[in-house]
């Protein structure tokens, strides 16, 4: 099964969280399975990051030996490389690794995926916010109908 985008936790937000005024027990009812279903979420995220920041480890290990010329013949056809046939002084190497493509793919899939973990942490926040909203709401009811 693919992992949802951005927009597609946004989109079953809108609707998960959605509270029926007419079904407020039901509602109630729901809540511990629509945290459960974005903590999993979120905690998928958290791993799949771990594993990116390993793999970006990896990679700029790999740039590294690459770009100072350390890589023998065989690992360079190993990973499809071309030799790299330029001096790379020791202070230019972090503009060699940003400009990198491979890195840069890495950073944009961190990236995105540190935004889903702070989208979903607040979503998280406001799924144990909801009981209170539910809660209020029916004693909004309450007060509305004259029951103490």
């Amino acid at each position: 099964m693919n992992r949802p985008t951005l927009k597609q936790i946004q989109e079953m937000v809108d609707t998960d969280l959605a509270i029926d005024r007419t079904e407020l027990e039901a509602e109630s009812a729901r809540s511990p399975q629509i945290h459960n279903k974005y903590l999993r979420l979120y905690t998928e995220t958290r791993n799949i990051l771990h594993s990116l920041r390993l793999e970006k480890s990896r990679v700029k290990k790999l740039k590294w030996l690459y770009y100072n010329g350390k890589l023998s013949q065989e690992e360079l056809e190993s990973k499809g490389l071309e030799p790299f046939q330029h001096k790379v002084l020791k202070t230019d190497l972090a503009t060699f690794f940003d400009a990198d493509d491979d890195l840069q793919k890495l950073d944009a899939k961190i990236l995105m995926n540190q935004e889903v973990e702070k989208y979903l942490q607040i979503v998280l926040s406001q799924i144990s916010n909801r009981q209170w909203t539910i809660r209020n709401m029916i004693e909004w009811l309450k007060f509305t109908n004259g029951v103490n």
